[in-house]
């Protein structure tokens, strides 16, 4: 129902369900569907230039998912799948991301869960990008087999940074085809914004 929200332009009404999500206690073996809720609700928020806003969330994502422990690692996932994709841009802290995306690829690995998997390694690519940690981050990136589909809300990020990465190495050709790979697939999936990063 959020992102409904938002794709009909109505902010207010979506900012006032993730504040009612946000302050929803999630029963006992529901931390995980809440986490995706949450973390989707904060990727949302910065999107809008409301990164501000997401703080109070992330505190109470921390909260329940140390609470549910063991018990629900995808929720553990989840939460350091949206530190790993927004400490760089929004707190200005690759480092921490790039903590958050190794902790992400360990849940990762040891649940079996491929998705997340592969969104670690662009994570962790993305976050070695912007500290300038180059050696090897194009061929993490180019490993990385998740549909973008598959990616979801996620899915421009590694095209975008692998364009810039490439670009900065002077392989402008290869460049210029992942960008034009993110625009087709912004106007294929309807997706303005990824078209625009292509485009960027």
């Amino acid at each position: 129902k959020m992102v409904v929200t938002i794709q009909s332009g109505n902010v207010d009404e979506f900012v006032r369900l993730l504040g009612v999500a946000g302050d929803t206690e999630p029963a006992p073996g529901a931390a995980t569907p809440w986490a995706v809720c949450i973390a989707t609700g904060v990727y949302l928020l910065d999107l809008l230039g409301r990164s501000h806003d997401s703080d109070r969330l992330l505190e109470k994502l921390d909260a329940v998912v140390r609470a549910a422990g063991d018990h629900e690692p995808i929720a553990l996932a989840l939460y350091h799948a949206i530190l790993a994709l927004r400490m760089a841009y929004a707190e200005e802290d690759p480092l921490k991301g790039l903590e958050s995306g190794a902790a992400l690829l360990r849940i990762s690995e040891s649940t079996g869960q491929r998705r997340y998997l592969e969104l670690a390694k662009s994570f962790i690519g993305m976050n070695r990008w912007f500290l300038g940690a180059l050696a090897d981050t194009d061929r993490m990136f180019l490993g990385v087999t998740l549909s973008d589909s598959d990616a979801g809300l996620a899915s421009s990020h590694r095209p975008f940074v692998l364009a810039w990465l490439l670009s900065d190495r002077g392989a402008f050709d290869d460049a210029k085809g992942w960008a034009r790979r993110l625009v087709e697939s912004g106007q294929t999936r309807r997706v303005p914004l990824d078209e625009g990063r292509g485009r960027w």
